[in-house]
Order: structure tokens, then sequence, then C-alpha cells
């Protein structure tokens, strides 16, 4: 995984970057985070969950939070559109599924162009954020999966 050093310094091997899209903003999470990438499946709501809580999944015998990223980043609502994919992802003995609207693929990202974000500069919480990398076509927003998966509360596997 990338991680930030003390110094604000990044490791020097950079895996794979999962990048996606929420409410037309791009974020991206080390694919070694990702446990794969679905088709939104049949959702079973869950009833007095939060906003953030979409419901839950039967996926191959395990029972799967889904989460909406945009509710969690008071964003709104991500569309589930004929592009929405279910990125799962799994850090610490936790799991859930979070709905984008569409995944981009996958990125190298060089660590010299990871940059450290002023809190609150993303959007994203300050502990959710690895980094953000500036491209041509717009900033692409790292997320630290185990962070955003301990903030929803999402019990383990």
């Amino acid at each position: 995984m990338i991680r930030a050093e003390s110094k604000g310094v990044w490791s020097s091997s950079a895996p794979p970057i999962l990048a996606f899209s929420v409410r037309g903003q791009d974020y991206g999470v080390d694919l070694l985070e990702v446990q794969e990438i679905l088709p939104v499946p049949p959702l079973t709501r869950v009833w007095h969950a939060p906003a953030r809580v979409l419901g839950v999944t039967n996926l191959r015998g395990h029972i799967l939070a889904l989460l909406d990223p945009g509710e969690m980043l008071g964003l709104g609502k991500v569309t589930n559109g004929r592009t929405a994919r279910v990125v799962v992802l799994s850090a610490r003995e936790m799991s859930a599924g979070i709905l984008v609207e569409s995944v981009h693929g996958l990125r190298t990202v060089p660590t010299d162009r990871v940059e450290r974000t002023a809190a609150g500069m993303t959007g994203a919480p300050a502990e959710w954020v690895r980094g953000i990398v500036l491209f041509p076509q717009g900033p692409l927003v790292l997320l630290d999966a185990e962070q955003v998966l301990l903030s929803a509360r999402v019990g383990g596997k």
C-alpha cells in the first residue's frame, strides 16, 4: 500500500491505483485494498440504516454492506446508472462495497507526483486522504480504504 511517512515522503514502490468517479470527482484506491469489482447486485434494504448504507447483498455466501460514498462525503447520492459498479474494498478484516458511478481502470502513479493536501481541500475527511495527483484532465484524490471502512463502522468479513 502507499503509505505516507512522517515527513510526507511516500514509499518508493507504488502499486497500481484503481480510479473511479463519485459525483463527478475522480478518486482512487490502492489496488491491494480492492477485493473485486462487480456489477451492481440486487440489494436488501436495511431498516433504519443511515443514508450512507444502501443495503446488503449476498456475495458468494458472505453478507456484504453496500455503501454510498457520495453520502459519506456529503456530495449527495451516487447515481446507479448503466456504468455504475460496486468496488469491494477490503482492509484489516473489514470489507464493504462502495457504489461508484464509473470505474476508469488502473493508473500507475509515480510517487513524486503524489502531493499532500491541506485539510478540507478535497472534500473528504483528512484521515481518508493519502494524497492527490494532478492530471491534465483533473485531480485524482487517493483514498485510504481502511479509513473509509473504519469511518463507516463496517464489521468484519
